[in-house]
C-alpha cells in the first residue's frame, strides 16, 4: 500500500465519485499535502485516513493481486459455481432488460433491481446472492467484458481453491483445528455445537478470539470428507470402523447347493409368549437354521432360553427338511453353540466325539460382533419387519421402538389394545406359516427366483430316522457305583451295572429321562438303567401296604444279586483252587492233634411256595395298588388350584389311590381349564407317561 492517494484513486476504491471524496475529505478533515508533478492538486495521507476507507483501499488492492481468472486446471467448487452462474445470469437478464425498455438505462436499471429485490423476477438467483444493489450489477458487468464474459470472474473466490487448495471454507488455523479435533473426536460423540462451545471456552479464559461457529462447522464437514476412517474410528469405534469404511467381500452363494451351508443363531423375539411354568408373557428365544443357498430357513425352536437342547431340536428338524446331512455349519460363539455337545473330538472313541463330528459336518464360527458375515441375521431383520410387528403382543426392537400402548398416559391405544398373547406352540405355529409364506415370495438376490422353488429342486435322498436319533442323544460318561449312576440330580439305578467298576458311557435324551441307554467304552450295549424312588424309612412300623412290598421287592433284588455272586465266587474257588501263598515257607502250620469238630447246625430249607399261595399273594399286590380312599390322608387347605391338583395326580397316577368323587370331579375340570392347556398340561402328560413306563416295568 502506497503513503498517500489522490482523490480519484479513494473515489474507485471507495465506489463513490471524486465529489463525494472531496466533500468528507473537507467535513472530517483528512491531512493532505500537495501533489508533486503536472495538475497539481492535493493527496490524502494513508495514516489520517478513516478505519472504513483505508480497509476499501486494502480490499481493492487485494482483487488487483488476485487474476481475473482462476487457473484452467483448478477444479470450481459447486457452491462457488453457483455463485457464479447466479451472478451472470442476473447481469445477462438486466442487460437484456435494459435493452428493451423504453427508458433510460439509470430508470431502467433501478426497476431491475426493484423487481428483483421484491421477489417479482429470478426468485432462484435471489436466493443465492441475495439482494441486488445498482452498482454492484455495473461492476459484475464490467468484469465479464474485462475478461470475455467469462462467468468463471464471478464465482465467489473465498477460500483457498483459486489457489489450488483446498475446496471449500472453513480455515481456522493450526492451533483452533486441534482443540476442535480433541474435544470432537472423542468415544462419547459430542455434536459439533458442544465441541465448539468447549473449544470456545478454552480459548476465551485467555483472552484470544474465537472463530464462528459456521467457520467450525463448515471445517468439521471439510475434515470428515477427507479423513473420515480417523472420524468414525474416533467416535464411534473398531467395529463401525469395518463395517462403515472398510471394504467387504463380495460372496458368490451361486456356487453353492441346497445344503452344503446353513446358518444358525438365536434371536430374542419381539413379541411376548405365555411363559410355559408361570403363566406370565415373556419374550422367548428363536433358534432357526437358514440355508444359505436358498435363502429359507429350515429347522428352528422356540424355547425360554438359548441352549443346548433348543439348538440340537432345531438341527434335528433341518436335516430332516433338507433330506441330507449338511456339508457346513456356520454358527455363532455363543456359549450353547461351543457346548462339548455339538464340537467335541475324542480320538479314541467315536461315540463320544461332537454332535458335528458324529454327522460329518464341518463346522465354521463367525467372528464375535461381525453380523456381517451370518445373512441370518437380515432375515431376522425382515421378520421383524414383515410378521413380528403386526402381533399385538409386539414390544419392540429397543427402549425407542416400544408400540404406543406400551407408553405411559396413552389411554386410547392402551384402551383399544388387543391382548391376545401366543403360547410358545401358537408363536413356532405363527413362525412356520409366515416361513412358508416368506418362501413364496420371490427376491432379488436370486435372481427372480423363490427361495422355496429352490430348496425344493435341491433336497437330498433323504436320510436314516434310526441313525439319525441315535446320534442325537446326549452322551456322558459314568463311573457307576453300588448299581448306580446320577444324571440332573436324578439317581438311575440298573442290575446290569451290579459288579462292575469302570467307566461307561450314558446315552440318553433330555426330552424323555425315563430310559437311560448304558454302553462300554468300546460301544457295546449293556443295559438300561430307570429312575430310582426312595422308600418309606419305617415301612413295616408306619407305612402301609403298598410302602412294605416295596421295600420287601427291593430286598429280594439285594439277595438275588448277593446270591449270582455267591454262586460265581465258588466257581471260581472250585476253578482256582487253594491260594499259592499257602506254601510259602512261613505260612506253613504245625500239626495238631485232632479234636472234636462240633456238627454244624441244621440250615432250614426256604419253604416252597404252591401255586393257591403265589396266586394269594399276587392277588394281595394288585388290591394293594388300588387303596381304599379311607387310607388318604387329605390335606385340610391347598394354597393353590395348581397344587390341589398336583396332590389329587401323584395319588391317582403315581400311588395308584382312588379319590373321592368330588376330587376326581375337580381334576377333570382343571384338565378343561385354559392354565391346564397353555401352562401346566405337557408337564404333567409327561409325569404320566414316566409313571406309566415306570409301573410297566415293575
Amino acid at each position: 500500500m502506497k503513503d498517500a492517494y489522490t482523490t480519484k484513486e479513494l473515489a474507485v476504491a471507495t465506489g463513490t465519485t471524486d465529489r463525494t471524496v472531496n466533500r468528507r475529505a473537507k467535513r472530517e478533515a483528512w491531512p493532505s499535502e500537495s501533489r508533486t508533478g503536472r495538475g497539481g492538486g492535493k493527496v490524502w495521507k494513508l495514516k489520517g485516513l478513516p478505519q472504513d476507507v483505508r480497509t476499501a483501499i486494502a480490499l481493492r488492492e487485494a482483487e488487483a493481486t488476485v487474476p481475473a481468472l482462476p487457473d484452467n486446471n483448478v477444479v470450481i467448487p459447486d457452491w462457488a459455481h453457483q455463485v457464479g452462474m447466479a451472478r451472470f445470469r442476473l447481469v445477462s437478464e438486466w442487460r437484456q432488460f435494459v435493452d428493451k425498455s423504453k427508458s433510460t438505462k439509470g430508470r431502467a436499471t433501478k426497476a431491475f433491481v426493484l423487481a428483483v429485490n421484491a421477489g417479482q423476477m429470478l426468485q432462484d438467483e435471489r436466493e443465492i446472492v441475495g439482494d441486488v444493489a445498482e452498482k454492484t450489477l455495473y461492476r459484475w458487468d464490467k468484469k465479464l467484458r474485462d475478461n470475455d464474459h467469462d462467468y468463471r470472474v464471478l464465482c465467489d473466490r473465498r477460500g483457498k481453491w483459486t489457489k489450488g487448495g483446498k475446496q471449500g471454507l472453513g480455515q481456522l488455523g493450526l492451533k483452533f483445528e486441534k482443540v476442535f479435533l480433541g474435544c470432537w473426536l472423542t468415544g462419547n460423540k459430542p455434536s459439533v455445537a458442544l465441541a465448539y462451545e468447549t473449544m470456545k471456552g478454552i480459548f476465551e479464559k485467555h483472552g484470544e478470539p474465537v472463530p464462528s461457529y459456521r467457520s467450525v462447522v463448515r471445517f468439521a464437514r471439510r475434515f470428515d470428507e477427507d479423513h473420515h476412517d480417523l472420524v468414525v474410528l474416533k467416535r464411534e469405534g473398531e467395529k463401525a470402523l469395518k463395517d462403515k469404511v472398510g471394504p467387504y467381500i463380495a460372496r458368490n452363494d451361486k456356487l453353492l447347493s441346497v445344503g452344503d451351508v446353513i446358518f444358525c443363531d438365536g434371536k430374542v423375539l419381539n413379541f411376548q409368549c405365555i411363559h410355559p411354568t408361570t403363566g406370565k408373557p415373556f419374550r422367548p428365544t428363536l433358534i432357526c437354521w437358514y440355508d444359505w443357498r436358498s435363502r429359507m430357513p429350515v429347522g428352528w425352536e422356540i424355547m425360554p432360553s438359548e441352549n443346548t437342547i433348543a439348538i440340537s431340536s432345531a438341527l434335528h428338524m433341518a436335516i430332516g427338511t433338507l433330506a441330507q446331512y449338511p456339508r457346513c455349519v456356520y454358527i455363532d460363539n455363543g456359549k450353547a453353540f461351543r457346548a462339548k455337545y455339538f464340537s467335541h473330538i475324542d480320538a479314541d472313541f467315536e461315540e463320544f466325539n461332537g454332535l458335528y463330528a458324529r454327522l460329518g459336518i464341518a463346522v465354521q464360527y463367525s467372528r464375535p460382533y461381525e453380523a456381517r458375515t451370518k445373512i441370518v441375521e437380515r432375515f431376522f431383520r425382515t421378520f421383524d419387519e414383515q410378521c413380528e410387528r403386526l402381533l399385538p403382543s409386539y414390544v419392540g426392537n429397543n427402549i425407542d421402538n416400544k408400540p404406543a400402548w406400551m407408553k405411559r398416559n396413552e389411554k386410547y391405544h392402551e384402551a383399544t389394545h388387543n391382548e391376545w398373547v401366543p403360547t410358545l406352540r401358537e408363536a413356532s405355529e405363527i413362525f412356520r406359516l409366515y416361513a412358508w409364506w416368506y418362501g413364496q415370495q420371490a427376491q432379488d438376490d436370486l435372481g427372480g427366483q423363490r427361495p422355496l422353488d429352490l430348496l425344493q429342486g435341491g433336497l437330498g435322498d433323504g436320510v436314516d430316522l434310526t441313525e439319525l436319533d441315535r446320534h442325537f442323544l446326549f452322551r456322558q460318561k459314568i463311573h457307576p457305583k453300588r448299581c448306580g449312576f446320577t444324571i440332573g440330580n436324578v439317581r438311575f439305578e440298573s442290575d446290569a451295572l451290579y459288579g462292575l467298576n469302570k467307566e461307561l458311557m450314558a446315552m440318553y435324551r433330555w426330552s424323555d429321562m425315563s430310559e437311560v441307554y448304558l454302553h462300554t467304552m468300546d460301544g457295546e450295549r449293556i443295559g438300561t438303567a430307570r429312575p430310582t424312588e426312595a422308600l418309606h424309612p419305617l415301612a413295616r412300623l408306619f407305612g402301609d401296604e403298598l410302602d412294605l412290598i416295596k421295600v420287601q421287592e427291593a430286598n429280594k433284588r439285594q439277595r438275588q444279586l448277593k446270591s449270582a455272586t455267591m454262586k460265581l465266587v465258588k466257581d471260581f474257588d472250585a476253578e482256582v483252587g487253594e491260594s499259592g501263598l499257602q506254601s510259602l515257607p512261613w505260612m506253613r502250620q504245625e500239626s495238631v492233634p485232632l479234636k472234636a469238630v462240633p456238627m454244624p447246625k441244621a440250615v432250614q430249607a426256604e419253604p416252597v411256595m404252591d401255586d393257591v399261595e403265589r396266586e394269594r399273594l399276587e392277588a394281595l399286590q394288585a388290591k394293594v395298588r388300588q387303596l381304599p380312599t379311607s387310607t388318604l390322608e387329605i390335606p385340610d387347605f391347598f394354597p393353590s388350584e395348581l397344587e390341589k391338583y398336583e396332590w389329587c395326580f401323584e395319588q391317582t397316577v403315581k400311588y395308584g389311590h382312588e379319590l373321592p368323587a368330588e376330587y376326581q370331579s375337580f381334576m377333570n375340570a382343571y384338565e378343561a381349564s385354559k392354565e391346564y392347556e397353555t401352562a401346566t398340561g405337557a408337564r404333567f402328560e409327561q409325569l404320566r407317561t414316566f409313571y406309566l413306563k415306570q409301573n410297566i416295568a415293575r
